[in-house]
């Protein structure tokens, strides 16, 4: 009776605080609103990636330790197929269940694996609710079997010990991609350990910050020059102040390693994506006319319009393929192969929707992924599967990494370079470069 009294009050007072709180923001108004605390729902966020990539590892016992669940909220999962709802009553029942998908996937060289979520949560000093959209891998004998995108909402209370998951509800999976035989790979690199392919060489100071700034591109002569887009109507999150003068909005601008602004060519009234360089003129994605523009870049003349059929983020040259890839993230995200000189697209490949940036680099296609930019969010570098646009590798990447592209160490070895929000409550940035060595660099 105790345990049932103490479970029903860990529901019922943060509950109440929730009934309180939303009457205060609907009469007071979001200035004067004190339900959620950021600190408290970045150190959520990080609870969910914590569950997650325990879950990954297969160390159950951590993931059995931060599951309380509640013998009120009914918690609902989805069978081995990821498509039957199947209720949970109890955390004895929870974790039956999670065994369960243990010895079953196991009798069949079976495994589930986890990206890291695209998520958002929000929460006060007991309670806290999160939403999440994740990618779940069905793996046999180490390959892709099946790939399935699930939605969920999941509801914690904050222990002594730290944050603990009382329900959570997972909808009907959607299939993202169903493979019976592992795709035929290209020659790029297995990515068996990316990370140790991976090295921070130096950053350069930019003179925006991350709501300002969009695609970027190292100068093809002087290793302490870049190019970067400059949005001309910078979406600014709450609590953002602007730091790019207003006369380089919409612009392309050359920037030096301080972060100095030494040229601006105007190049269209519209916010960016990718940037990328093709026998010396620029591709541009924009945004709102969701098009890649080629375009003079010292004189800022259009050469040529290609309509996408939504906007691009990452944006590169494979001259393997001598075409574009445009990863699209608006509707149905991809990534688009496009003809750099008529912009038809040729081929279309899978892409997650929190891609980032993408670009070829020693043979290879990386592309980075954020998990969000509220406190707490972070990215990972990715090593992409170049026949289907699936995920082969990844490593986990300090702060939020955005846009990329390919680079040189001043020795002239393969590397890449990244725009990487330092600070996501002021959206402060730096670009950072790497050295990237597969061994064919």
């Amino acid at each position: 009776m105790a345990s049932r009294l103490f479970s029903l009050r860990a529901v019922i007072l943060p509950a109440a605080l929730v009934v309180v709180g939303a009457a205060t923001y609907m009469t007071a108004g979001p200035k004067t609103a004190p339900m959620w605390d950021a600190k408290e729902s970045a150190d959520l966020a990080k609870a969910l990636h914590y569950m997650h990539e325990v879950w990954n590892r297969g160390d159950m016992d951590a993931v059995r330790n931060v599951i309380a669940g509640d013998d009120v909220l009914v918690t609902f999962e989805l069978g081995p197929d990821n498509k039957t709802p199947v209720p949970l009553r109890s955390r004895e029942q929870i974790l039956n269940f999670m065994k369960n998908v243990e010895l079953e996937t196991g009798k069949t060289d079976e495994a589930f694996e986890m990206e890291m979520p695209k998520m958002n949560c929000r929460a006060n000093g007991q309670f806290g609710v999160c939403t999440e959209e994740c990618t779940v891998h069905l793996k046999k004998g180490g390959k892709d079997s099946r790939i399935d995108k699930l939605f969920g909402t999941a509801i914690a209370v904050k222990y002594p010990d730290g944050w603990k998951w009382i329900q959570w509800h997972m909808s009907v999976g959607v299939p993202a991609a169903n493979t019976n035989t592992a795709a035929a790979h290209t020659n790029h690199s297995t990515g068996s350990n990316l990370a140790s392919q991976v090295r921070l060489m130096d950053e350069y100071k930019t003179p925006g910050i991350e709501s300002e700034l969009s695609g970027i591109y190292p100068h093809p002569t002087d290793d302490n020059l870049y190019y970067v887009l400059a949005n001309r109507k910078p979406p600014y999150r709450y609590g953002q102040k602007p730091m790019l003068p207003v006369e380089y909005r919409g612009k392309l601008l050359t920037v030096n390693r301080a972060g100095q602004v030494l040229k601006a060519v105007s190049i269209v009234d519209d916010d960016f994506g990718g940037l990328t360089f093709v026998d010396g003129m620029a591709y541009i994605a924009t945004t709102n006319s969701a098009e890649i523009l080629k375009a003079n870049p010292e004189t800022g003349a259009i050469l040529a319009r290609f309509q996408l059929p939504s906007p691009a983020g990452g944006l590169d040259y494979d001259k393997d393929r001598n075409k574009l890839i445009a990863q699209l993230y608006v509707g149905h995200p991809h990534l688009a192969v496009v003809d750099p000189g008529n912009g038809q697209i040729t081929e279309s490949l899978w892409s997650d929707e929190s891609a980032m940036g993408l670009i070829k680099v020693s043979g290879d296609w990386l592309c980075t992924w954020a998990s969000g930019w509220d406190p707490g969010s972070f990215s990972e570098l990715r090593l992409i599967d170049q026949t289907n646009g699936h995920v082969l590798s990844r490593m986990k990447l300090d702060k939020v990494h955005s846009s990329m592209a390919p680079a040189r160490s001043s020795k002239g070895a393969a590397a890449f370079i990244s725009l990487v929000t330092v600070d996501s409550a002021n959206g402060q940035t730096v670009i950072r470069r790497y050295a990237y060595d597969n061994g064919r660099s």
